[in-house]
């Protein structure tokens, strides 16, 4: 009896859903100013990235900068620089480049790529001068051993002690519609992508999220704030201090040795913009939504008990998941199909788990 109840509860829930679905016309359906990128199609190859290294203490300094042992220090002059020369650029293309430096502030310097300026970093605390961490920025350089990097303190902000450059050229993966998609809210950008073949690889760390500023970018910087920098989940939000921003973005695939471009295009973004009560709930609505089901486990399509994931599922949030589904379609999140499908996933898969008593428990595994 208690089991043919809940299978009851949960069919009404699939036939509300056909219902809802029926009555949504919205084909082209674009909250808050939603942009998609084009990808390519690039040849893939799991070849390891070259990499060449250059200790900042082998290059120039001046200005007030000085040599200490292992790094340049003193940086909090106005002038300041530390610069290495003949940096290899590969073949001429974008690389990554990986500065390894040590702060107790949160200093900006301008990044200087062959006399020009390229971008203004904001080197993080690192939590004490000889502790070092890294920032991230994808540049591009000349081919062969031509090029000249330097970080210079333009505005006389604090210090910063710099201590190796890194450059790796970037390798690309298999062809995949990624289905790039960004949407501006109040002071908030939201991107989401469609999961590739990587996920299923054992040696998946993770996903890498870059941000330019520029018009027509071609430098990025890694948000090394992202869950210590890698994030397995298909889903960012970027919150901006101010609104009336556009930002670009570009994301890699990252595995135990290498990092792979998603594809080569960047995804221009609609402008952070303030919002009337309609557009703030759908912003508040989306990402519940996104949780539910983007966040759903892939064999039970059940709501996962926590971030990060792993396979324990809760029925209970499964419940508030199915609702959240018919709210996404009747909002506009998901298409009616889509929508059906997980539905019956979830369906399928409790009326196939173990029961006690004719109850669900509250946690499930669910593979």
């Amino acid at each position: 009896m208690i089991k043919k109840f809940f299978l009851m509860i949960l069919r009404s829930f699939f036939i509300l859903l056909i219902f809802i679905s029926s009555s949504c016309n919205r084909p082209d359906f674009n909250p808050l100013n939603e942009t998609q990128s084009t990808p390519t199609d690039p040849a893939f190859s799991f070849n390891s990235s070259a990499i060449a290294s250059y200790e900042a203490e082998d290059g120039t300094w001046g200005n007030g900068a000085i040599k200490n042992t292992y790094y340049i220090q003193d940086m909090h002059n106005t002038g300041a620089y530390s610069e290495v020369n003949e940096v290899e650029g590969f073949s001429g293309e974008s690389v990554r480049l990986i500065i390894t430096y040590a702060t107790i502030y949160d200093p900006k310097k301008n990044l200087y790529v062959n006399g020009a300026y390229v971008e203004t970093l904001t080197f993080i605390d690192s939590g004490g001068w000889e502790k070092f961490t890294t920032i991230e920025v994808i540049i591009n350089l000349n081919e062969g051993a031509t090029n000249t990097i330097k970080i210079q303190n333009d505005d006389g902000t604090e210090g910063v002690n710099i201590d190796r450059y890194t450059v790796t050229t970037l390798t690309t993966l298999p062809k995949n519609n990624y289905n790039l998609i960004a949407k501006g809210h109040e002071k908030r950008i939201d991107l989401r992508w469609e999961p590739g073949d990587e996920i299923n690889q054992s040696d998946f760390v993770g996903y890498k999220i870059y941000r330019s500023s520029q018009s027509n970018p071609d430098d990025f910087i890694w948000f090394n704030k992202s869950f210590e920098g890698t994030r397995k989940v298909n889903v960012f939000s970027d919150w901006i201090d101010h609104n009336g921003r556009t930002y670009y973005y570009r994301i890699t695939v990252k595995t135990t040795n290498n990092e792979y471009e998603l594809y080569n295009d960047t995804v221009t973004l609609g402008i952070t913009r303030a919002e009337d009560d309609d557009e703030f709930l759908t912003g508040v609505q989306e990402p519940v939504f996104r949780y539910f089901y983007d966040g759903g486990h892939p064999v039970s399509g059940l709501t996962r008990e926590r971030y990060p994931w792993d396979d324990s599922c809760t029925t209970g949030g499964g419940g508030f998941g199915l609702m959240a589904i018919i709210i996404g379609v009747e909002r506009g999140f998901v298409s009616r199909e889509d929508a059906a499908a997980r539905v019956l996933k979830i369906l399928t898969f409790l009326d196939n788990a173990e029961r006690f008593h004719g109850a669900w428990p509250h946690w499930m595994n669910g593979e």
